[in-house]
């Protein structure tokens, strides 16, 4: 008889991006919006074909894989401002860098942060100290 593992919440709610984890280095959650994850099953494809004048249909000459993009949603509170400044420089990073869910350990992706990072943020003075609260995607 064979027994389950259950999966909790958290077991979703992290990625590693340049050998830094979201949660552990940068204290950055990932939030899934919804109450269920969503696989894509298989890559996007994009078919070779070609028309022939005065054939009927389409030739054929086979398929290649689309480039995958990802859109992470993230939350973070209380951060400081030294933990703020390395978080807008991870979200700077311009080089192609190994990137890990923490659902999917055994994949690796070849990625690139592209477009501009939006985040909403929120300071707050806590102790005389400037902390940050806020969400946003990359």
């Amino acid at each position: 008889m064979s027994t389950a593992t259950v999966i909790t919440d958290t077991d979703f709610l992290g990625f590693t991006f340049n050998g830094q984890h979201c949660l552990y280095d940068l204290k950055v959650y990932r939030v899934i919006n919804g109450d269920r994850y969503t696989y894509d099953m298989a890559p996007q494809r994009n078919e070779l074909t070609a028309e022939a004048s005065g054939a009927d249909g389409m030739f054929f000459f086979g398929e290649r894989h689309k480039q995958k993009n990802f859109n992470v949603d993230v939350a973070f509170e209380d951060l400081s401002e030294s933990e703020f400044k390395e978080w807008k420089k991870f979200c700077n990073n311009k080089d192609i860098c190994d990137l890990i869910f923490d659902e999917e350990p055994y994949k690796v992706y070849s990625a690139k942060i592209t477009g501009t990072p939006q985040f909403k943020v929120i300071p707050f003075d806590i102790g005389g100290e400037r902390v940050y609260r806020g969400e946003g995607t990359i």
